[in-house]
């Protein structure tokens, strides 16, 4: 699997082979990726592959992040000009003794009140861990999925 930023199968051959080559040399469980200067979006290229992990390896990674890891502040890159929006945390979860009267997502757990903190920030990988927990336990087959993965 790939993403690009183009169509692979617009390729010569070698350059076909020459890909397929990049992306057989991963685990299968790895996704290419390549994006090229001279493509839409290609203002700041990038080659390489992620690593897939299960819902249950994300959601363990983010309660990580609540006390053992927390995140903590990277300085923008100059390659990527001036950001509208950089905290230090991607994701937000404020551990409470009690329900926030907000209406931010929330989960008890042993006692404790687990809420996503209430800003777009945060909000926004929420809902796509909401999102990929819904495909993995609902059929999502009438649905359209705005994600492209070129195999």
């Amino acid at each position: 699997m790939a993403i690009t930023n183009y169509d692979p199968r617009a390729l010569d051959e070698a350059a076909i082979r020459a890909l397929n080559g990049r992306a057989a040399a991963n685990p299968g469980n790895f996704v290419l990726v390549d994006v090229r200067p001279d493509r839409p979006g290609g203002d700041l290229p990038l080659s390489g592959a992620f690593k897939l992990r299960s819902l249950n390896a994300i959601l363990g990674f983010v309660a990580e992040g609540i006390d053992t890891a927390p995140e903590f502040d990277v300085p923008p890159d100059a390659k990527t000009g001036p950001s509208g929006a950089n905290p230090a945390r991607a994701l937000a979860v404020s551990v409470l003794d009690a329900t926030p009267d907000s209406d931010v997502p929330t989960a008890t757990f042993e006692g404790r009140v687990y809420a996503v903190d209430d800003t777009p920030w945060d909000r926004q990988p929420f809902t796509l861990l909401y999102q990929l927990f819904q495909m993995t336990v609902t059929d999502v087959s009438a649905v359209g999925v705005p994600i492209t993965i070129s195999k």
